[in-house]
């Protein structure tokens, strides 16, 4: 397995991704340096809605072809559960909870342990004592004693769209949650907003003053599932995260975009950031990547992707799209029927998207 510390979290709202796109993505990531894959889609409701109730058996045959898949191209993999409702369960919530992870242990898929309390309202005063309750729960009876244990808090970043979504932060919320735990447990961070556009070593700083040394980073670029990035494709490569490189054992995890192909383009370039790799590097290998998803017509392709990058869909008039989407028939590939499908609004906005 690669070292712990580069990785995926399909953390989206909107449809998961099919076989064929999440397989694809996993092979892609791992050739480019990636180490983990997490699978936590927001829309599947085994994970969230009916975590409390036992994965039916195309769910289990589904997780374990994807652990599997993970394995195989040498990426750690984790199932992320995000228990909503859970701290107004009791002791039997908590049961069925880990009961569930003792599923996910048996179907290999549980290499480290994913546990997301975010997008959940905020409707107790002792929220942080309730989850960090749940947490030791976790790491008192997970199988796999070497899997570390990255949670996503209620509260996960300094954006104040979170309170005002799902209730005020209490004010003892991180001092309670992080209380007595071990170290091999890490809480998720996005940065100074849900959709950071920047993330520093100071943004890491800062908030380690509530996490602890545990911080990770939930990267939301280039994901754009949200009302007023729906329209808009994100594959330019990263940028605003250099200082980062200087960080070590540092946890940092990327929610690609719902069309999971052309994720690969901006993906390829965060390993080279992390390598001290200069622009033109960068450049030579979206290039290629680039041309792997679209063949010889790629360089066509690229003022269209400059303007839904920068302006999105509503910037591209209907001559433009028409232009694109015979490009797209022309060129006949996975990425061109994917781009396809985002022009004929495959992808449109979610609204269950609630922090958008």
């Amino acid at each position: 397995m690669h070292e712990f510390n580069l990785g995926i979290v399909e953390g989206f709202y909107g449809i998961p991704y099919s076989k064929t796109v999440r397989e694809y993505l996993m092979k892609r990531i791992a050739a480019f340096g990636y180490s983990f894959y997490i699978y936590a889609p927001k829309n599947d409701i085994s994970l969230r809605r009916k975590w409390n109730f036992d994965f039916k058996e195309n769910e289990i045959s589904n997780i374990s072809c994807m652990a599997a898949c993970a394995h195989s191209f040498g990426l750690n993999f984790s199932v992320a559960l995000s228990p909503l409702g859970i701290c107004n369960t009791g002791a039997y919530g908590e049961e069925k909870l880990l009961k569930k992870f003792r599923t996910l242990e048996k179907l290999n898929s549980c290499d480290f342990y994913t546990l997301f309390f975010d997008d959940i309202p905020a409707d107790r005063a002792d929220l942080g004592k309730k989850q960090n309750a749940i947490i030791k729960a976790l790491h008192k009876t997970r199988s796999n004693r070497h899997g570390k244990i990255l949670v996503c808090p209620s509260f996960y970043s300094f954006d104040p769209v979170l309170e005002r979504i799902f209730g005020k932060m209490p004010p003892d919320y991180f001092s309670k949650l992080t209380k007595d735990l071990d170290d091999d447990v890490g809480f998720f961070w996005t940065g100074n907003q849900v959709l950071s556009q920047d993330v520093n070593i100071a943004d890491i700083k800062k908030a380690e003053k509530f996490t602890g040394s545990r911080l990770a980073l939930w990267d939301n670029y280039p994901v754009n599932d949200g009302k007023k990035i729906s329209a808009y494709l994100f594959t330019a490569p990263f940028k605003g995260r250099n200082t980062l490189s200087s960080l070590k054992d540092f946890t940092h995890a990327v929610n690609p975009m719902c069309e999971g192909l052309l994720s690969t383009l901006p993906l390829s370039s965060l390993p080279l950031i992390y390598q001290h790799a200069d622009a033109k590097q960068i450049q030579n290998v979206w290039d290629h990547e680039g041309r792997i998803l679209f063949g010889k017509k790629f360089d066509k392709f690229k003022p269209y992707f400059e303007k839904l990058q920068t302006q999105g869909l509503d910037a591209v008039d209907l001559f433009e799209k028409q232009k694109l989407k015979s490009l797209c028939l022309e060129t006949n590939t996975a990425a061109a029927s994917e781009l396809l499908d985002f022009l004929n609004g495959k992808y449109a906005f979610d609204p269950q998207c609630l922090t958008s």
